[in-house]
């Protein structure tokens, strides 16, 4: 699943950061943590998917009970998010979130629904 997310020049960037090679290329890729904590279907492992968010490009990344938005954009994060964002020399904090945003519930609802029909439920 995540081969099917393409991210242009952040590719190669992204890569050598997870895999440890090229630390300093942290700086490149700007990213808020979440501790991502639902209602219900807290251990769901999403597909990463890139959207927008306030107008900058971002990818959407989770690893439960973890969310990460890595920014793919030149311009800056907004507020609140930009005091959230991974800095050398700050402290690490996590944005808290309990609650399915808009595309996050979309995705839910058509989850389930493909889920059913493929039981032959609906």
């Amino acid at each position: 699943m995540f081969q099917l997310v393409k991210i242009g020049e952040y590719e190669k960037r992204l890569k050598q950061i997870l895999l440890g090679s090229r630390i300093e290329s942290l700086d490149a890729i700007t990213a808020v943590v979440v501790l991502f904590l639902p209602p219900k279907y807290s251990q769901i492992m999403w597909s990463p998917y890139s959207t927008k968010m306030d107008g900058i490009n971002i990818l959407t990344f989770y690893l439960p009970p973890w969310k990460l938005l890595l920014k793919l954009d030149q311009r800056p994060f907004k507020d609140p998010f930009d005091k959230f964002a991974l800095s050398s020399g700050r402290p690490t904090v996590a944005y808290v979130q309990d609650f399915w945003s808009k595309g996050e519930f979309n995705l839910l609802r058509d989850f389930h629904q493909r889920s059913r029909k493929a039981a032959g439920i609906e």
